[in-house]
């Protein structure tokens, strides 16, 4: 099947969750009345019973949304049952995002976007390599260091990160002195990849590997062995709070204490750069209680600040 075509069938499944969605219920008929009013997926022409019942059945399987007819409220479709993980989440939003501007083209100079780094077009052969298990090789260049580094290696997961595409691959790398490999898992941005290809060496994704356990602690992208999860408490004053709660910083947030003019925010996360660099974006607004080492690393970039800007 054609890329095309494989695209179409993708956004028609999403479509018909849309519509459900937003609906409660509906007939095959009153889905083929919006379908066919939906001229760009379906150029005017009904679905057939047939392949409905396919979609249905992908739906299922892709997104894990069960769909059933309720004879006994004259054959109507409805969700029965849903698994909502991040990535149908993600992919229904997202459609629904992109159905929007696609009917809204003639306004395109009023919709302002935002910019997304190169890289994304390795993205593609990525999931491409996780699907079938071929290792990809790739030239990366980090943007502190002056030459290019060769990784190989197998693609487990991708992870979306403050608008940049990450990788994580496991490498196997030799020893210099008994020669054995030694299995590693780094992160790598897409943005900063030069080129890739995909192998056709096999690997064999690790049975008990789960993408969302392995980045449970991490804030950003950086999963250290020598760095465990910590204990975060954030005093954040009534005038950003509601930010924090209804965009969490992390999975783990939770609000602990309430009072009229802050919050104290919990977090369970590894502390890294970027942990760092987000709580000094809020500047006085959010105050490090525990742990007494991050505290003192933000009390230590505030005092150079004050040295940059009060000299």
């Amino acid at each position: 099947m054609s890329d095309s075509k494989e695209n179409h069938r993708l956004r028609a499944l999403l479509w018909i969750v849309r519509m459900l969605e937003k609906h409660g219920a509906l007939t095959l008929k009153e889905i083929n009345e919006y379908w066919c009013a939906d001229e760009s997926l379906s150029d005017g022409v009904s679905i057939e019973r047939r392949t409905f019942y396919n979609y249905k059945n992908a739906i299922a399987d892709l997104l894990k949304i069960v769909i059933e007819c309720d004879q006994r409220d004259e054959n109507r479709y409805k969700i029965v049952a849903r698994d909502d993980d991040e990535l149908s989440k993600w992919l229904i939003k997202s459609s629904a995002v992109n159905e929007i501007l696609a009917s809204n083209a003639d306004m395109r100079s009023r919709i302002l976007l935002e910019e997304i780094p190169a890289g994304q077009e390795f993205l593609i052969e990525i999931m491409e390599a996780m699907r079938t298990g071929c290792k990809i090789e790739f030239e990366y260049k980090r943007f502190t260091d002056s030459h290019v580094q060769k990784v190989k290696g197998a693609p487990y997961c991708v992870k979306l990160y403050h608008q940049r595409w990450y990788v994580l691959v496991k490498e196997w790398r030799t020893l210099l002195v008994s020669r054995d490999l030694k299995e590693e898992m780094h992160v790598y941005s897409l943005d900063r990849i030069l080129s890739m290809k995909v192998t056709d060496e096999k690997f064999v994704l690790d049975e008990n590997f789960d993408a969302k356990e392995y980045f449970k602690y991490a804030f950003g992208t950086r999963v250290e062995k020598d760095n465990p999860p910590q204990r975060v408490l954030l005093k954040v004053e009534e005038c950003q709070r509601d930010y924090l709660r209804t965009l969490p910083l992390h999975a783990s947030q939770r609000e602990i204490e309430t009072q009229e003019d802050y919050s104290v925010f919990e977090l369970h996360v590894a502390l890294t750069i970027e942990l760092t660099m987000q709580i000094l974006y809020y500047g006085s607004r959010v105050e490090v209680l525990e742990p007494a080492e991050l505290r003192e690393e933000i009390e230590e970039v505030a005092y150079r600040l004050n040295s940059v800007y009060l000299r």
